[in-house]
């Protein structure tokens, strides 16, 4: 409901207003800051992967103290205002680091979920690190005999077969947010529109459909608003966004029919209760395996209340927490044990409180753990799936990685604009962020948060990526119509083998029987493979040539096969009809019968469906008789002609 979106500058005075659209990204197209952590010869201004010990970044002393002073005045203001009168209080409870980190390992699964880096990344990665290896580096034999292999097997290589799927959602308008249910079955989205949809993407589900999109419309206190921020937990789903409100939503699934209500035959997902006067809400996040949740919002709080539920099976909410700041909330986040919470707000001020329950009967304790200021806004804090690293994105253009053992920067990740969202995969190996115009980087945690690759998008900015529970898909939404989800397992592998080669494969052609698969490559090579088995055996090899489009016909009846290459036309024959003493043996079952070189290149060709006749096209077309050694017996005056 916002229509500023064309306006958006970087100009100050327009900041907070502008804010509220997702907070700048789309005008910030200023270059990357000065202001930069490392070695002062790095004229660029780029913040470096490789700075480990680096120091803060420069900001004055007076902003530092009046950051810290609100941090400090901000962190003790934690009040505990339930609404039913405790006799304790337990804010002040503190505990050693090592009793926290034993807390939250006992709570974190025992199994860890199994991890492989999907094979279409790895792919991607031997490519690009390939096309940009620089070549004499080394001058030694063994170098040497290792390249010549690398040739001597040809311009093919065979793997295991798989399949590469992206499922794609136009929504109309951006979508904010995404999250899915905790069985990985569904998924949530978020967009402009208002509209809450939810799409099933089950296991079994080959063919993902949307089976809930409905628009919130007026909540209690008779407020709309736009959801900005989704969090699924075990019980209840959560939104809130631009409106004065969360809702709470009851969802009643196939799996859980003995949960359904009377009456409900199919699937629903009805609000059950609604958290008013909330203000707008940046973010939210449950506690694991409970029905506590954090609600960040730009009140300068941060809210942590309890869903219950009545003997009457009503839904109503209580409020255990309200911790105050002095800025904006823009980001709340429970460590995976649900031990910790972490704040982030707009000042720059990163806060983590121990939150535990220290009493049955009484809400937990919340208490203050450690306080970082970051260099600028903090729009995203994301946990590490084991809790040893905690994830920071903001509009200082870089990702900082947090040791949780001693709260110390491990590492700064320069990136060319704001970092709106961070994404650790469930197995923590990799993590997905924000920060570039129209892709999304993939980092390596085991290579020191190298960036191993980027994924491409066709459109507007990135905004939100969110893993699959068990890391199988990895859903991207932003400014674009389209949620794309792509499948990063291999769990829909074909039988057989897959054959990838060294230059683009432009054409493919089966014979009419099925039994011999030709495939062309950009560089001009035509090969012929056995498709009867499973492992590409190949029958024949030619080159053709380059400069053109390669376009590969089998003949009807299979005897001849006709391939334009750019400027150069062949024909072969697959059946032997030489005359014995006079002509030389085949043994290879191919063997050319024509060929042709034009001065343009060539654009189309086809076979007659008696296999009689040949048109060739380049500026104009030629009618070619097979039988009579393919002379000319006619030609089109068409220009242009495309097929």
């Amino acid at each position: 409901s916002f229509s500023e979106s064309a306006e958006l500058t970087n100009s100050p005075t327009n900041r907070t207003k502008l804010l509220s659209k997702l907070d700048g990204l789309e005008g910030c197209n200023t270059p990357r800051r000065l202001d930069r952590v490392g070695s002062n010869d790095d004229a660029s201004g780029v913040i470096r992967n490789d700075f480990r010990d680096a120091a803060v970044s420069p900001r004055t002393r007076s902003v530092i103290e009046e950051a810290m002073g609100n941090a400090s005045s901000g962190s003790e203001r934690v009040k505990s205002i339930s609404r039913k009168p405790h006799g304790r209080n337990h804010t002040t409870t503190t505990l050693s680091n090592t009793a926290v980190g034993e807390m939250e390992t006992a709570r974190l699964p025992k199994v860890s979920l199994s991890e492989m880096m999907p094979a279409w990344v790895k792919r991607k990665i031997t490519a690009e690190s390939t096309g940009t290896r620089k070549s004499g580096v080394g001058n030694s034999t063994q170098s040497k005999n290792s390249e010549q292999k690398q040739h001597y097997y040809g311009q093919y290589e065979i793997h295991s077969s798989e399949t590469i799927i992206s499922h794609e959602f136009n929504r109309g308008n951006w979508t904010w947010a995404m999250e899915w249910s905790p069985d990985g079955n569904y998924l949530a989205l978020a967009t402009e529109n208002h509209d809450l949809a939810i799409v099933d993407a089950g296991m079994s589900a080959s063919l993902w459909k949307v089976i809930h999109d409905d628009h919130i419309g007026r909540l209690k206190n008779d407020t709309t608003h736009t959801i900005r921020a989704i969090a699924w937990g075990t019980t209840f789903i959560a939104i809130g966004g631009t409106g004065d409100a969360v809702s709470i939503i009851e969802p009643y699934l196939p799996a859980s029919s003995s949960l359904r209500p009377s009456g409900i035959t199919k699937q629903s997902f009805r609000v059950v209760d609604v958290i008013t006067e909330t203000g707008f809400v940046s973010a939210l996040s449950w506690q694991k395996n409970s029905n506590i949740l954090a609600i960040g919002n730009r009140e300068d709080q941060c809210l942590v209340v309890k869903v219950c539920r009545g003997n009457d099976s009503s839904v109503n909410t209580n409020i255990l927490h309200n911790v105050e700041r002095s800025d904006w909330v823009n980001a709340v986040r429970f460590s995976p044990g649900g031990t910790k919470l972490a704040i982030g707000d707009r000042s720059g001020l990163l806060s983590v409180f121990l939150f535990v329950v220290v009493e049955q009967g009484e809400p937990p304790a919340l208490s203050s753990l450690q306080n970082i200021t970051m260099e600028d806004n903090i729009l995203d804090i994301q946990w590490a799936p084991d809790a040893k690293y905690l994830y920071v994105g903001g509009e200082d253009y870089c990702i900082t990685v947090i040791g949780t053992s001693k709260w110390d920067v491990l590492q700064k990740i320069g990136r060319d604009r704001w970092v709106p969202f961070l994404a650790p995969s469930r197995g923590g190996s990799y993590l997905v962020s924000g920060g570039s115009e129209n892709s999304v980087s993939l980092f390596d945690v085991k290579k020191e948060w190298r960036e191993i690759t980027s994924l491409p998008l066709d459109g507007g900015i990135p905004l939100f990526a969110k893993w699959h529970p068990k890391d199988q898909y990895l859903a991207i939404s932003g400014q674009f119509n389209d949620v794309i989800v792509y499948e990063t397992s291999c769990r829909r592998l074909l039988e057989g083998k897959c054959l990838r080669s060294k230059s683009a494969v432009v054409a493919v052609d089966f014979s009419p029987n099925g039994k011999i698969l030709a495939v062309g490559m950009e560089s001009g090579i035509i090969t012929f493979f056995d498709a009867g088995s499973s492992i590409f055996v190949t029958l024949y090899e030619t080159v053709i040539g380059t400069g053109g489009d390669v376009t590969i016909r089998w003949s009807p009846n299979g005897r001849v096969i006709a391939i334009s290459s750019g400027s150069t036309f062949v024909l072969l024959d697959t059946v032997y009809s030489g005359e014995s003493g006079k002509h030389p043996q085949n043994n290879s079952r191919f063997f050319v019968r024509k060929v042709i070189q034009a001065g343009v290149n060539f654009a189309s060709l086809t076979f007659s469906p008696k296999s009689e006749w040949l048109a060739l096209t380049d500026t104009r077309t030629q009618i070619l008789d097979i039988k009579n050694n393919c002379n000319c017996v006619r030609v089109l005056d068409q220009e242009n002609v495309l097929s």
